[in-house]
């Protein structure tokens, strides 16, 4: 082979390359601009769902004896509405799984568990823990699986998630105390709300969440998080020896 024969060679080797490498980098920005597109799309559709659970949980704490033909006309409406909007969702994240943050997948979850997919609202609450950021928000999730189990009747499975969220911090800070007593205290609400009286182990949960609370050294702090837990124990109408 002749010398030009090599350069022409060598120069149709090195196009091909331009080429290929030209073609890898345009897929790639397409690529890029098409999860941009999506996660612009995701974000809106879960800012209107969190909206609306908002809307709904206002109208849901209506008395029941107030509740009218109109009252259920909206809460069918958001119903419809948030099976939507969690629906266009699921279906953005299986174009790509990695697109949302725990708290948008645990939005979701609150949706679906509304609408009644339970099975699709325990995946994403699960969804939801794995892609926790770091361990505080992992215990947030956690409560908030815990809270859907005991919903569902899953009474043991409820108490072992909220156990695992109170196993990730030690009690050596206020900060830790405090995120491990408002732990006890949502899980004393679902004992309250979800099992007949003596309503399980409601009265342990209180007690463990109180003292949790007391022990915390800032006052504002510990009486902000007391008041917290005296409002919720009102709110459950429970009924206990002890009180307040």
């Amino acid at each position: 082979m002749e010398t030009k024969d090599y350069i022409t060679l060598t120069i149709s080797t090195l196009a091909f390359i331009v080429s290929v490498i030209s073609s890898v980098i345009a897929m790639s920005r397409q690529k890029g601009q098409i999860r941009t597109t999506i996660r612009e799309q995701f974000s809106r559709i879960v800012q209107e769902l969190i909206t609306t659970l908002a809307d709904n949980s206002v109208l849901q704490s209506e008395p029941l004896n107030e509740r009218d033909g109109l009252f259920y006309s909206k809460s069918s409406s958001f119903s419809h509405k948030l099976s939507s909007l969690a629906r266009q969702a699921s279906a953005l994240i299986v174009l790509e799984p990695m697109i949302a943050f725990d708290v948008e997948l645990s939005a979701v979850a609150q949706a679906l568990n509304i609408v009644g997919d339970m099975p699709q609202a325990d995946n994403f609450f699960q969804q939801a823990i794995k892609a926790s950021p770091s361990d505080f928000y992992k215990i947030i999730n956690l409560r908030m699986y815990a809270e859907f189990l005991f919903q569902q009747g899953k009474h043991q499975q409820g108490r072992k998630i909220f156990e695992d969220a109170l196993g990730i911090f030690d009690n050596n800070s206020d900060f830790n105390k405090a995120a491990n007593g408002y732990t006890y205290q949502v899980w004393f609400i679902s004992e309250v709300w979800n099992i007949p009286s003596p309503h399980g182990q409601a009265e342990e949960c209180y007690k463990n969440a109180r003292g949790l609370m007391e022990s915390i050294s800032s006052s504002t702090y510990r009486m902000n998080l007391l008041q917290s837990l005296q409002t919720a124990r009102k709110a459950t109408l429970y009924d206990a020896t002890e009180t307040v």
